[in-house]
């Protein structure tokens, strides 16, 4: 119960100081009103399933998805939202990134806890870190920023539509994968040194984690830039078919076999997109973040 209300609170808060700067701009007004119902409404399918519990509960968390989300699509597509600053704002999507990756290596952290240092605990440590910077590379090496110079160019209505696609919907697989790819990776530091296969659980979590990132990211670069990332949706391909391995290989093997993916896919493009990148920042000494 504590989760959904203060979700709630937290969504009234953000709407009602959203109008306090809007009192004299009619429009961003009419298109903070229209969004409440649809807050409101899925915050209360959150609350009442909290209060019923049991099977009611997933269901009524998952029709609130459906209202919150659905509702403040419909009304934002085409709505009246005010972007001022293309920098600033996607800016705040990027550190949320960071702060989900930062977040996971937390997560590893806690794996930790209560075991004692061994060498197959420290691999285990390493192989996360390197899954984390791989994540943050292949975020914010070119792919930020080339959307944050398309938001930037566009005005108007493309902007907001732009704004809707990329950073309101686009980004909630690539939050998700970053938790999902952390809960498998917290596993892999847990039984680094159990000796036996790292389980359906954690290995779905990793891989799936993994995948889900990276199809965030191809659906980010799809509807913002208008492009497939050809070695994105090639390591989309190979993780869940690493999934079979990773659940009967030991930990170590499975996390080093999504790292790899996710390093080949790194590197690969640091070399194919070097022209890319060296037009899209040419006063970046060093990657952003």
């Amino acid at each position: 119960m504590v989760l959904p209300c203060a979700y709630l609170f937290v969504r009234c808060v953000h709407l009602v100081i959203y109008a306090r700067p809007a009192c004299d701009d009619r429009g961003l007004l009419r298109q903070i009103a229209v969004s409440w119902p649809s807050v409101v409404s899925g915050s209360a399918l959150l609350i009442t399933g909290a209060a019923i519990g049991g099977g009611w509960q997933t269901a009524l968390y998952a029709a609130a998805i459906v209202v919150d989300w659905g509702g403040v699509y419909l009304t934002s597509r085409r709505g009246s939202w005010r972007i001022h600053s293309a920098a600033y704002f996607t800016e705040r999507h990027q550190l949320f990134v960071i702060i989900a990756i930062g977040e996971s290596l937390i997560a590893m952290a806690a794996g930790a806890t209560d075991h004692p240092v061994t060498t197959a605990l420290l691999a285990a440590g390493v192989l996360g870190v390197g899954a984390g910077a791989a994540l943050w590379w292949l975020y914010f090496d070119v792919v930020s920023v080339l959307v944050e110079h398309r938001l930037d160019e566009t005005r108007g209505q493309a902007r907001l539509s732009l704004a809707v696609h990329a950073y309101g919907y686009a980004h909630f697989p690539i939050a998700a994968g970053i938790v999902l790819a952390a809960l498998g990776v917290e596993g892999v530091v847990a039984y680094a040194d159990s000796g036996k296969g790292l389980g359906g659980f954690y290995a779905g979590a990793l891989c799936g984690g993994a995948a889900t990132y990276l199809a965030g990211l191809l659906l980010f670069g799809r509807v913002s830039a208008g492009v497939w990332g050809p070695f994105r949706l090639t390591a989309l391909c190979l993780l869940p078919a690493w999934l079979p391995a990773a659940v009967v290989l030991p930990p170590l093997a499975a996390l080093g076999g999504v790292v790899a993916v996710l390093a080949a896919v790194a590197v690969t493009e640091t070399w194919w997109y070097a022209e890319l990148r060296r037009s899209v920042r040419p006063d970046h000494g060093h990657v952003a973040g």
